[in-house]
């Protein structure tokens, strides 16, 4: 294959969790074999792994997650570059790391961070923004997508009240005691179930042209008591006359 005729693609995983660490030696994999594509998956997260994590997570050594996740996944494929950035994402690093056509895949709690990255993304141009998380049996994942300046489908604060009045603090504001507190139970299989409905949106971003432009649904719900997952078409709001 000859390596002048490869496109870029850039990821960004935000948030190297039970979803986000899964996503990475998930997209690690379809990447490697990903035929005519320059795969960067830039990983970011200034938490660290813990003992407790090993539940839901795997990881080889205690340290930062983005580092650790890096170099563990960089060994796996090595067609694929892995970049790690031990930080949490800020209102001041926010222009360094998200940048126009990138996919951005956000797999954070907080409501707040979600709203950053929200808010940055409805002023470009051209992006993905997958919003995934879940709470123990059940989750859901969103596409908010833009092209050539447009709403494809609806921001998340536009279907989350939450998302767009947050009352939580972003992991940079909090002490170790109040990350402590803020930690929900979590699932391993729900995790699982994210990240896999994540790759799935980003598999047709990457492979269906049709799909890139103009997706059917903008968020998926699933109930794993009940083994339901359910697609809802989010198209974005209209806009104001005169504007």
């Amino acid at each position: 294959m000859n390596d002048t005729k490869r496109k870029p693609l850039n990821i960004v995983i935000i948030g190297i969790g039970g979803v986000g660490s899964a996503l990475a030696y998930k997209l690690g994999r379809f990447c490697q074999f990903l035929h005519g594509y320059e795969t960067t998956i830039c990983l970011i997260d200034g938490d660290t792994y813990e003992n407790k994590n090993a539940e839901r997570q795997v990881f080889p050594r205690i340290g930062n997650k983005a580092e650790v996740t890096a170099q563990e996944a960089s060994g796996q494929f090595d067609h694929v570059t892995f970049v790690p950035f031990g930080e949490f994402l800020t209102p001041d690093n926010i222009d360094f790391y998200l940048m126009e056509g990138q996919i951005i895949l956000l797999c954070v709690d907080n409501n707040k961070t979600k709203r950053l990255v929200d808010e940055h993304v409805s002023a470009m141009e051209n992006v993905a923004l997958l919003s995934g998380g879940n709470d123990l049996t059940d989750g859901s994942v969103q596409l908010y997508l833009r092209r050539s300046g447009q709403n494809r489908t609806a921001s998340l604060s536009e279907m989350h009240e939450e998302i767009a009045h947050p009352k939580d603090k972003s992991p940079h504001e909090m002490s170790c005691e109040e990350k402590a507190a803020e930690s929900e139970p979590q699932l391993f299989f729900a995790n699982d179930m994210v990240s896999t409905l994540i790759c799935q949106v980003l598999w047709n971003l990457v492979t269906n042209p049709e799909y890139a432009e103009h997706p059917l649904f903008g968020e998926w719900y699933f109930n794993m008591k009940t083994g339901r997952i359910v697609p809802f078409p989010r198209p974005p709001s209209p806009k104001p006359q005169g504007a």
